[in-house]
């Protein structure tokens, strides 16, 4: 065990912390519970005489169709931090907030340590539980991935009207879709150099899920219209 290790192991002591340590590797691993985030896992790899990584890991990962959202949300989140930064693993949506510290022949006092070490745990408390604002963020991330998808290029808002411009046309499904009941008379398509839909909303109804919706019916109308499966 390096200085570093024995560092590390002298403040996870020092709070009474239960953790394991793998002495092959030189990586303390544990279980901690905070105020927003309950039950996440710390891991703190020596990975020399001069550098260790504490990583905080969020205890649940994010679903595969959410996970651009997701990145989005967390780059924002980055921007302007000085220590540390969270990370996200496409491959399983882990997400991890990641401190890397090189004190080279520094010694690294117990207050020292609490710094590096305790910063993954407040920062997965700050934004551990999103607000009303960045919730509303990623359910706009995901509209734009989904439209994107579905052959929309754009979506705005004017008053009581919800404007789809169609970068990719495909005439059958757009008859299919203007033909569903509940776009009777709400819905018109403006063919054209840039060909639209406009749907007019009804009074009240929330503009993201009005959105989704149709650009959910796009995209299984276009899937039918080509012989795909929904």
């Amino acid at each position: 065990m390096n200085a570093i290790a024995t560092a590390v192991k002298a403040y996870y002591d020092s709070q009474g912390w239960k953790y394991d340590y793998n002495e092959d590797e030189n990586v303390f691993y544990m279980r901690m519970s905070l105020k927003v985030v309950d039950g996440c896992r710390v891991i703190t790899d020596v990975q020399n005489d001069k550098t260790f990584i504490t990583y905080s890991i969020f205890p649940i990962k994010i679903p595969v169709d959410k996970r651009l959202a997701m990145a989005e949300y967390l780059t924002r989140v980055n921007y302007g931090l000085i220590h540390g930064n969270f990370e996200m693993d496409f491959e399983d949506g882990e997400v991890r907030y990641k401190v890397t510290t090189c004190c080279g022949p520094i010694e690294m006092d117990l207050n020292s340590m609490e710094t590096v070490i305790d910063c993954g745990f407040y920062m997965l408390d700050r934004y551990g539980e999103a607000p009303k604002s960045v919730l509303a963020l990623l359910d706009v991330a995901l509209l734009r991935s989904a439209a994107a998808k579905a052959g929309v290029s754009d979506i705005s808002q004017k008053g009581s009207l919800l404007r789809l411009q169609l970068g990719v046309f495909h005439p059958q499904a757009l008859v299919a879709v203007c033909g569903h009941a509940k776009y009777r008379q709400r819905l018109t398509l403006a063919a054209g150099e840039i060909p639209a839909l406009t749907l007019k909303l009804k009074p009240g109804e929330d503009v993201l899920e009005a959105a989704r919706d149709l650009v959910e019916d796009l995209k299984l109308a276009a899937e039918e219209a080509a012989g795909g499966t929904p």
